[in-house]
Parts: C-alpha cells; structure tokens; sequence
C-alpha cells in the first residue's frame, strides 16, 4: 500500500498565480477574536505567524482558514506549530480548506468544519511552485501517515486524498468529517482565561506572565535557523516566565 501511495502524495498547490496568506484578527458574533488565514500558505508563512504571537498582535488561539492550499512543507508545519501552540482549526461555512491546507487544519487541538465549508484533499503532483520539490523529498507517504496518526486523525484520509487525482478534489462529508476525527468537539475559548485555566491561575496574573515574555530576551530566538532550535528556545524562555505551552 505505502508503495502504491508514495507516488500519489498530496497536492501542494493548484497551478497558477500565487497569493501569499494574510493573517487577519476577526471577531466572531459572541465577541470570541480568532486569527483569519486568508490565502495560499506559502514559504514562511508559520514564521509570520510565530512572530505575531511573540510580538502580542495575536491574543487568540483559534484559527480559521479560507485557503486553496500552497506549500506541503509549510502546510505540515504550521499544522505542527499549531498543535504546540495549542489551537483550535475550523472552516467557516462558505469557504474552504484544502490540498495543502488540510494538513494546517489538522494541527488544531479541537477541529470543526461548519456546514457549507469545505475541507478536502488530493494527489501531490510536481506543478511549477518553488516549494513543491521540497515537500516531496521530505516527506515519504509513510511519513505522513505518521503525522496524521499524531494528529490524531486516521489514515482513511491520506488513503483517500491519495487514490483522488490532482485534478480532482475529494471534499470529506459530514460523516467522514465524523468518523476519520477531522471534525472533533469544538469551543472557541479566549487565550488568556483559557492559558489560566490550564496553569491554575488567575487571568490577570496569566496576563502579567505574558507581558513579561514579551518583554524578555526572547529575540534571540529569532536569529537561530534550525526551527527545532529556535522552537526549543522559545519554548524554555517561555518556561522560565509561566507561560509555557
């Protein structure tokens, strides 16, 4: 099977002019503020993100996405530096998520696709993007059979996304959605009492944990290339503050 699907991985991008993702702060009707990914992940774009959070421009951790996909290395990822950051994913309804995009989606701790919003996946092909020879060296089908299992979502959906051809798109039913845990229970929850919940806290003493980190040396992060490296390093700057994740 994984000798079969190793030559039908997911499609990075579709093929024509690119349009790089802007993070939009949204609030919802109740007053929840979420972060709106708008657009084609592209290189670079889960470094934006981070950087939006260190610089406390971002007070949310619910994040919904209105994109046609884009790099499948940053697709993977940002669905990594979701997870550790603990978010939650959604699709709001009209719009959509997929090919790359699917795997962004599937970082979120708590996941939801509302009704008349569009969550689906294909066949990796080569394309012209600068970013799609990348992905695929890195990443071998069993690979990614890997990081869905961590995510916590089944392998129906790399099998299925796989068998689907990259001119074609396989838009995951509200049942599947159900039964391969793409769609799990979901409640927006603002980041501040949500982080104090989770550390035992009260709100405003999370709040001044924050602000503290934000004023720390945490900027010597930034200058380290290796992502593990620089994810360690904020990570135990964090730590050192009372706010880690």
């Amino acid at each position: 099977m994984l000798r079969l699907l190793s030559a039908a991985l997911f499609a990075c991008t579709a093929v024509g002019a690119a349009v790089a993702a802007d993070f939009l702060e949204k609030t919802s009707a109740d007053g929840t503020s979420y972060v709106l990914l708008q657009g084609r992940i592209d290189e670079g774009d889960t470094e934006r993100l981070e950087q939006l959070l260190l610089s406390g421009k971002i007070d949310s951790r619910t994040i919904a996405f209105n994109s046609p996909g884009g790099s499948l290395w940053e697709g993977v990822l940002m669905g990594r530096i979701l997870r550790y950051r603990g978010f939650s994913t959604y699709v709001r309804p009209g719009e959509e998520c997929v090919s790359a995009c699917l795997f962004a989606f599937m970082g979120g701790e708590q996941r939801f696709v509302y009704p008349k919003g569009e969550l689906g996946g294909h066949q990796f092909y080569g394309g012209n993007e600068r970013s799609t020879s990348q992905g695929f060296t890195q990443f071998s089908t069993s690979e990614l059979f890997k990081f869905a299992r961590e995510m916590g979502v089944s392998s129906e959906v790399i099998e299925i996304s796989s068998s689907t051809s990259p001119d074609n798109m396989h838009i995951f039913t509200p049942d599947e959605l159900r039964r391969f845990k793409l769609s799990v229970p979901h409640k927006q929850v603002p980041f501040q009492d949500r982080e104090a919940r989770r550390l035992n806290i009260r709100p405003a003493e999370y709040a001044k944990r924050w602000k503290a980190f934000l004023h720390s040396d945490r900027s010597r992060c930034d200058a380290i290339d290796d992502d593990i490296q620089r994810g360690t390093c904020v990570f135990l700057i964090m730590d050192a503050h009372g706010v880690p994740r």
